[in-house]
């Protein structure tokens, strides 16, 4: 481990300007000073794409171990911890060490260090107003995984815009709802969404387009304590505008219950 006051040797692969030769990891690399790779530069560091200039790196190519021109400038040195280093040693006992699995570790361990139960979500609730299908997607998906997570914005945030759907039209926007309540069912608080679910129950109408939607309410209704809905259940079983089927549901959560207890 290189300590920040440590000179490092004078090489070729210590210089600021080197780079790997490919992925392997070898001690081959190139100069990215030789004039020579100037138009490719930002397309090997950017998207370690080699292929661009394949014979030239092969003919420029030299050992990082020589020793360094006058144009030497010390590349920084990154610490690592020793929970990164054992993995890069295990990687490289099973021959797996390359450039894409050093990629992928220092990523995950990235990952790892982010404060996801406090995690921004401004950005997500502005993907969820943008109108467009795909952008809205992206934010669910975005929101439902920091819930996972135990972001409590996030919990809220998605929350909040489930409540103000309109009741659904089309195929789309039932799955979309599905998509929401699955997002939001991720965690044990299902009782902060129940009088969320019986407002979207007696808003949708019941018909072959919103039966999944309605069946998917149900689900999370059935793993609610009774407590929390054995009054609501109650009301709904004397309302007209439930089918004999929905109300069969009912009746199996509240009286099936009630005997287990």
């Amino acid at each position: 481990m290189f300590e920040e006051n440590e000179e490092l040797n004078r090489v070729c692969m210590n210089c600021c300007s080197y780079y790997p030769a490919d992925n392997s990891l070898s001690d081959e690399g190139i100069c990215l000073n030789d004039e020579a790779f100037e138009p490719y530069v930002d397309e090997i560091i950017e998207n370690n794409n080699y292929e661009c200039c394949r014979e030239l790196i092969n003919k420029l190519k030299f050992d990082g171990n020589k020793e360094a021109c006058k144009d030497f400038e010390p590349a920084q040195i990154m610490e690592i911890d020793e929970g990164i280093a054992q993995s890069i040693r295990e990687l490289k006992d099973n021959n797996d060490l390359n450039a894409e699995s050093l990629k992928e570790l220092l990523l995950i361990e990235a990952l790892k260090k982010i404060d996801w139960k406090n995690h921004p979500v401004e950005s997500y609730i502005e993907l969820l107003q943008s109108g467009n299908l795909e952008d809205i997607r992206s934010g669910v998906n975005s929101l439902g995984g920091l819930i996972a997570r135990g972001n409590d914005n996030a919990f809220i945030a998605l929350l909040d815009y489930f409540k103000k759907l309109p009741p659904a039209q089309n195929l789309e926007e039932v799955y979309l709802k599905i998509d929401v309540l699955e997002k939001l069912n991720y965690r044990n608080r299902k009782e902060e969404i129940f009088d969320c679910l019986i407002d979207k129950l007696y808003k949708t109408p019941s018909n072959n387009t919103t039966k999944s939607l309605i069946l998917k309410i149900f689900r999370i209704m059935e793993s609610i304590p009774l407590a929390v809905k054995r009054e609501q259940l109650g009301k709904m079983l004397k309302d007209k505008r439930f089918t004999y089927k929905l109300k069969k549901k009912m009746k199996g959560m509240l009286y099936t219950k009630c005997y287990e207890e």
